[in-house]
């Protein structure tokens, strides 16, 4: 009878074990089952793929990533293989799903308004931020918006119909620089972080309205601006060739421009534009574009997307060092660094750069830096009646296209209009006068080849002989 009791109180406490156990592994069950359900962004910077995703998995969930993957991808227990075919079923999804979205809509105001703040023009630059007056929140909100939600998520498309990113040669090099030279705040200039060498105005025809001619910076009195810029590779395939629009947005629209508040060009160079077209100058820090992806679920559904980043480039923010690794990578040449390290010369380099461009010109600089010139005395009023009546842009051909050819710029700054006219008149040819004003290549110029009105564009006056 003892015996039977011990074999009857070892089955129940064997019983009330095992129903302990299911009770506990029911709760822990049901929680491991809410948390599979959880909702969760991932996000990752590098390619697409299995390997990536999985990281990025493990580190947001302490090693229980693949499980999670696993049942957010509909496949819990699934193979490697399985999971990794379907991964590269989303990250094509993410990549196909992507629509370019045109440049243009960055500011919404048109080709005119977009060329004119590349080179350096328009209110955008010209404003000075004095309470509500030039205030960017209200003067240029979409560029915040336009940057979280489509620079960060989608292609946008290169603007090369603008002359200063055209697809031709003047930018096989495939880097864009841009320099500026003040701030919206009206008291101090960008942080300086370059000296202007030279500028050579036959190199941006379409951005200074000038056909030839360069200008050579004292040695005594450097002109410093802040450049910054970046580069793709070769490989029309490379996530920096394809996303090249949104690296030109991010740093001529809302890094340097809406966040920094840099504004204006080296005067007679484009603000914005292919390197082959840029100043001469000593520096340019470097912005890298980063591939990205977002993986969300809801509960229910697993949905991918791009989540692009923007940063200084990993080599040290240089961007003569960064094309380097283009060259290392084979995404450029050793021949094309050589044409860009004429361009951007290094630290202390400016002298050399200058003597190299004037003895091509077969010229030699004087032993002696030339002596300030005193400003001119003033001129009496010219007649007008050697010229035709005012007219509001700048002087354009017959055919409404702007004239570059036999166009000599007499003067800088905001000339008046008068004095500009009298050089004009008593120049040895000439066929219309031309004033610009607070903008970059704002001065007085002759036109000595064919123009027959003007164009209406602002900053701009026109006289037809």
């Amino acid at each position: 009878m003892m015996k039977a009791y011990n074999l009857f109180f070892i089955f129940t406490l064997c019983d009330r074990t095992a129903e302990s156990a299911r009770s506990v592994r029911g709760i822990s069950d049901s929680n491991r089952l809410r948390e599979l359900q959880s909702s969760m962004d991932i996000t990752f910077t590098g390619i697409c793929n299995f390997e990536n995703v999985l990281k990025a998995y493990n580190s947001e969930n302490v090693g229980n990533g693949k499980e999670i993957l696993a049942y957010q991808l509909g496949l819990p227990g699934g193979s490697n293989d399985q999971l990794e075919a379907a991964v590269n079923s989303k990250c094509r999804e993410a990549n196909d799903a992507n629509q370019k979205v045109e440049f243009s809509s960055a500011s919404n105001r048109g080709y005119q308004f977009d060329k004119n703040f590349f080179d350096g023009g328009t209110k955008w630059n010209q404003e000075v931020h004095i309470g509500n007056e030039g205030n960017l929140a209200i003067d240029a909100g979409r560029i915040p918006l336009f940057y979280e939600n489509v620079a960060r998520r989608s292609q946008v498309s290169w603007p090369a119909h603008i002359t200063n990113f055209d697809d031709t040669p003047s930018c096989s090099l495939r880097t864009v620089m841009c320099c500026w030279v003040s701030e919206r705040g009206g008291k101090n200039g960008p942080v300086d972080n370059s000296d202007v060498c030279l500028v050579d105005l036959k190199k941006s025809p379409r951005s200074n309205h000038v056909a030839s001619g360069f200008t050579v910076t004292r040695q005594d009195n450097m002109h410093q601006a802040h450049c910054n810029g970046f580069a793709w590779s070769s490989d029309t395939g490379h996530f920096t060739n394809r996303f090249k629009g949104n690296s030109l947005f991010y740093i001529s629209m809302y890094k340097n421009f809406y966040q920094n508040s840099y504004v204006k060009n080296i005067p007679g160079g484009p603000m914005c534009g292919c390197i082959e077209q840029m100043p001469i100058v000593t520096h340019a820090d470097c912005t890298e574009t980063r591939e990205g992806y977002k993986f969300s679920y809801d509960g229910t559904d697993l949905t991918t997307s791009l989540d692009i980043e923007f940063a200084p480039c990993s080599n040290g923010n240089d961007l003569s060092s960064y094309y380097d690794t283009l060259v290392d990578a084979d995404g450029a040449t050793s021949a094309e660094k050589e044409k860009l390290d004429t361009i951007i010369v290094g630290e202390g380099n400016c002298k050399a750069a200058t003597d190299k461009f004037l003895i091509d010109k077969l010229l030699v600089r004087s032993a002696t830096e030339a002596p300030t010139i005193s400003p001119a005395p003033s001129i009496t009023p010219a007649p007008t009646s050697l010229l035709g009546p005012e007219e509001k842009g700048y002087c354009v051909r017959s055919d409404g296209r702007d004239q570059n050819s036999g166009v000599i710029k007499l003067g800088s700054g905001n000339f008046d209009k008068d004095q500009c006219i009298s050089l004009c008149i008593d120049y040895v040819i000439y066929t219309g006068c031309e004033v610009i004003h607070n903008q970059g290549n704002k001065g007085c110029y002759v036109h000595t080849d064919e123009v027959a009105r003007g164009n209406s564009v602002g900053n701009h006056w026109c006289w037809i002989k």
